[in-house]
């Protein structure tokens, strides 16, 4: 009613299983968690809602954000999990395989990216990544937040067990859009976020 543009953070869940490659934003969605397929269907309500009363909207579809902010848990946020049980001893409990990759941005970057839609004509009825473009295995993951905190990681005891049903085993994204339209550029590496 009041013609405010709304601006609607998904996930890069929503693609579900992909190829090694980068991941565009009209490459195929397949969500295979039921909290991919409620972003999928908050995007779809924000097309009908165009269509039927004007809304202005835009779609950010976050990879996997990490920082400041984070409450320690090992539930949430891929980092925050490995940061919590690193912190609190040497048992690591990895759902899922090491070797799956994953692009990890910084909380201030995602900030950026969301900033950059406001007042910004470009950005209208359009869906765009906001992610570094930087796969990282979750061992290497593991790896430098044991050098963030100065442990050993040859003192992890690190245990794989099954993974979660439709976690993919890449999610990176493809930022090229986020970079024309957005002028979104992320300034910080995994280290420097760590």
């Amino acid at each position: 009613k009041t013609g405010t543009h709304l601006i609607y953070l998904s996930s890069s869940v929503i693609y579900g299983e992909h190829s090694p490659d980068l991941i565009k934003e009209d490459d195929q969605v397949k969500p295979g968690t039921v909290y991919g397929v409620a972003k999928q269907a908050c995007e779809n309500l924000l097309r009908i809602y165009e269509q039927a009363f004007g809304l202005k909207w835009t779609v950010l579809r976050l990879f996997a954000t990490y920082g400041s902010g984070h409450k320690p848990n090992t539930f949430q946020g891929i980092v925050n999990i490995f940061l919590t049980q690193i912190m609190n001893g040497n048992n690591i409990i990895v759902k899922g395989s090491l070797k799956r990759k994953r692009d990890m941005v910084y909380v201030e970057d995602a900030c950026e990216g969301i900033m950059a839609c406001i007042n910004n004509d470009k950005a209208l009825s359009r869906i765009i990544n906001i992610g570094t473009g930087q796969p990282l295995e979750i061992k290497e993951l593991i790896e430098k937040i044991c050098i963030a905190l100065d442990r050993d990681v040859e003192s992890l005891n690190i245990t794989e067990e099954e993974g979660t049903i439709g976690d993919p085993f890449y999610n990176s994204a493809d930022c090229s859009l986020a970079s024309e339209i957005l002028n979104y550029q992320p300034n910080y590496t995994i280290d420097d976020g760590l």
